[in-house]
């Protein structure tokens, strides 16, 4: 089973992609969390579990940056392991160049500026439908506001 299929994309989604961006998508879903997860659950414990249903929305969420260019929104419930792969510079910058052929920027978005982007959120839950299946409503919410974005 490919790294790809492994995290649930729909058969439909990667077939309708380019071989370039089946590579990065590889990379994507296919890069090692466990020391990024260990050091998250050092601050934060939880499940196993837990930190596997992060890493899946995570990888998913960085995935649409190869699928759909542009700028995306991310649920806050599962941004921290983000945060925690960008605390780790040297991979998460090594891990950009391979998924992206450049650096993805985090645009973190202050709790009173989150109404404004709520359309542009709702349009990357479309895109994650469209590729993955209905995002999970308990990190997602039904059509809540984000709380960080990532762009070119």
């Amino acid at each position: 089973m490919t790294a790809v299929a492994q995290f649930g994309m729909t058969a439909n989604g990667f077939l309708a992609v380019s071989e370039e961006k089946k590579s990065r998508l590889e990379t994507i879903f296919g890069w090692d969390f466990s020391n990024i997860k260990a050091r998250m659950n050092v601050d934060y414990p939880s499940t196993p579990t837990h930190f596997d249903v992060l890493e899946r929305e995570l990888k998913r969420f960085l995935a649409l940056s190869v699928l759909e260019p542009g700028t995306h929104f991310f649920t806050e419930k599962a941004d921290a392991l983000w945060h925690y792969f960008i605390l780790h510079t040297k991979e998460y910058k090594k891990f950009c160049q391979r998924a992206f052929g450049r650096f993805l920027n985090h645009n973190p978005i202050l709790p009173g500026d989150a109404p404004k982007y709520l359309v542009a959120y709702n349009q990357t839950k479309d895109q994650y439908e469209k590729y993955f299946g209905a995002p999970p409503v308990e990190l997602w919410g039904s059509r809540d506001v984000c709380c960080s974005g990532c762009s070119d």
